[in-house]
């Protein structure tokens, strides 16, 4: 296993309750993990995250993705890396907010 931050895409790495992701992913393997998402959306619901396979397919972009800088707050899981930094949901909200725009003010 890599270190989390030493993580690069296609790394496989695990996660478990009280730990904030490293990086987003796909779930490879799921023990009744949710996720809370707040630190991106501010919607501090839990979402359950599941391993995707030929069943739940419809189901994979909410349930079999984990985000970076999401809380796993139940279970333990492992996922594949397919994106890290600035490159993530997260790194792309907050170069989103650095960016200075002009107004007319």
């Amino acid at each position: 296993m890599i270190s989390n931050d030493d993580l690069v895409v296609g790394d496989v790495f695990m996660f478990n309750a009280g730990m904030k992701l490293p990086a987003d992913g796909v779930v490879l393997e799921a023990q009744d993990v949710k996720c809370t998402e707040a630190d991106l959306t501010g919607e501090p619901d839990e979402f359950p995250k599941v391993r995707i396979d030929e069943t739940n397919w419809e189901i994979a972009e909410l349930s079999g993705v984990i985000l970076a800088k999401s809380l796993c707050v139940n279970g333990s899981g492992k996922a594949i890396c397919t994106s890290v930094g600035l490159n993530t949901a997260a790194g792309a909200i907050s170069d989103n907010s650095s960016e200075r725009k002009e107004t007319d003010l």
